[in-house]
């Protein structure tokens, strides 16, 4: 067998390379139509991952661990492309990085060596993918914005998704002309907004792309 297919399926790269095909599968079954039911559209595809993105920040936030977890989630860009493109992004990294690793840095590599390596793998990773996934932010952004600058939704109201406390960025989602919306947003004093709250745009601030909100009283 050639040795980089030796290499491929060799235990210890193993697990690395299934990662990898199973991202290589959804995407296949994107462009196919058979997941999304919209023959693999882009767009469309980028609203359910960031619909899923926003339900996982709720329940970080209804477990009660919101804050850094959802900080953490846009510092790796998780919200701002869909969440499978940064898994697909990651999980070639990881390939890529263990695929090295054995073939160069560890001479006979053996079980022991690869679950030393698999937390280094795992976090250069993260980074390298967090490199990768910045240039997609725009093209996603323009394209789940559909044109509408983020100005116009200045005064309109909104969901709090994650929670938002004096000097803590949150999260918000509103649907406006079609349009599916997931905003960073923060209060401008010392008010705190829960989960689920309704809250009211106030003013976007593009140096940051955050907003500042307060409780919307019907």
């Amino acid at each position: 067998m050639n040795p980089f297919f030796q290499a491929v399926f060799a235990p210890y790269n193993l697990p690395y390379t299934l990662l990898l095909l199973l991202s290589l599968c959804y995407w296949l079954l994107v462009v196919a139509g058979a997941i999304d039911g919209h023959g693999g559209d882009l767009d469309a595809d980028a609203d359910l991952d960031l619909d899923a993105e926003a339900g996982v920040e709720a329940d970080l936030e209804a477990s009660g661990a919101p804050g850094w977890a959802a900080n953490i989630a846009a510092f790796f860009n998780i919200g701002s492309v869909p969440l499978m493109v940064f898994i697909t992004l990651l999980t070639l990294s990881m390939w890529a990085l263990a695929m090295i690793a054995n073939l160069y840095l560890i001479p006979d590599p053996a079980g022991w060596a690869a679950l030393v390596l698999f937390p280094v793998v795992l976090v250069v990773s993260l980074f390298v993918a967090r490199l990768l996934s910045t240039p997609f932010k725009g093209m996603y952004r323009q394209m789940n914005e559909g044109g509408i600058s983020k100005r116009q939704l200045a005064g309109k109201t909104c969901v709090i998704t994650v929670a938002v406390a004096p000097g803590r960025i949150g999260q918000a989602e509103l649907t406006f002309e079609g349009h599916h919306f997931l905003l960073n947003v923060r209060t401008a004093d010392d008010e705190s907004l829960a989960r689920d709250t309704a809250a009211l745009l106030v003013e976007y601030e593009p140096d940051t792309d955050c907003f500042v909100v307060t409780q919307f009283d019907v």
